[in-house]
């Protein structure tokens, strides 16, 4: 866990979190993760699998580098349009071995919902984010949103960044931008947005560092 406060967390009134790899935590989902891109850049592309292996090292798709960027942002790398790449992940979504996963815990969740009001904030495509929360045992009710793509906005190319959702949120709770805190398991996808933008992140690696964080600092 790594902390990057502008302020001091009693000044937090608002907690925005990721989904994936943030909400819930599998020891194999790195596996799962870079089979997955393999898998999307083999469909996609006109690359081989030995030009994939050689191009996924060299732009950070690997096992050992936990802080890869988005495939969103990376993906014309490996001559991908993102608009392609926005289509297929729609129905092509990644998932995760659920039978080993190690979840939220929900009462963590409701006793934060009590003091703060909570958002999800994440680039996965909607529908699908309530397939793996269901499949999780996540309680997405306990947020006051879940701010994710449709479908319909991704293919538009309407979906907006993370950076304007967490705008979004500053100006709807009409709190200070140093007054939030984002809570993801990447520094460049999910922190840095709200860093630029004056607030506050915490980069986790496992649910129980949120909950520990959670009991020591936020209740």
């Amino acid at each position: 866990m790594k902390e990057y406060l502008c302020s001091n967390v009693k000044n937090v009134k608002v907690l925005v979190f990721d989904f994936d790899e943030t909400l819930y935590y599998s020891p194999d989902v790195r596996e799962y993760y870079i089979k997955y891109i393999k898998s999307t850049i083999l469909n996609l592309s006109s690359l081989t699998e030995m030009e994939t292996d050689s191009l996924m090292k060299e732009v950070g798709f690997t096992m050992e580098n936990k802080a890869s960027p988005s495939f969103s942002s990376s993906c014309g790398r490996f001559g991908i349009q993102k608009r392609a790449w926005d289509n297929y992940r729609i129905d092509n979504f990644f998932q995760i071995n659920y039978k080993n996963a190690e979840s939220i815990d929900n009462n963590i969740l409701r006793k934060l919902s009590m003091h703060y009001p909570m958002y999800v904030v994440t680039n996965e495509v909607y529908k699908n984010i309530l397939i793996k929360a269901e499949r999780l045992g996540i309680d997405l009710s306990i947020f006051k949103k879940l701010l994710a793509p449709s479908a319909e906005a991704l293919l538009s190319g309407n979906a907006k960044t993370k950076k304007e959702l967490y705008q979004d949120i500053i100006e709807g709770e009409h709190v200070m931008s140093n007054q939030v805190l984002v809570i993801g398991d990447r520094i460049k996808v999910d922190v840095e947005p709200m860093l630029e933008l004056g607030g506050n992140g915490l980069v986790v690696t496992r649910p129980k560092e949120i909950e520990e964080f959670a009991v020591n600092y936020l209740l």
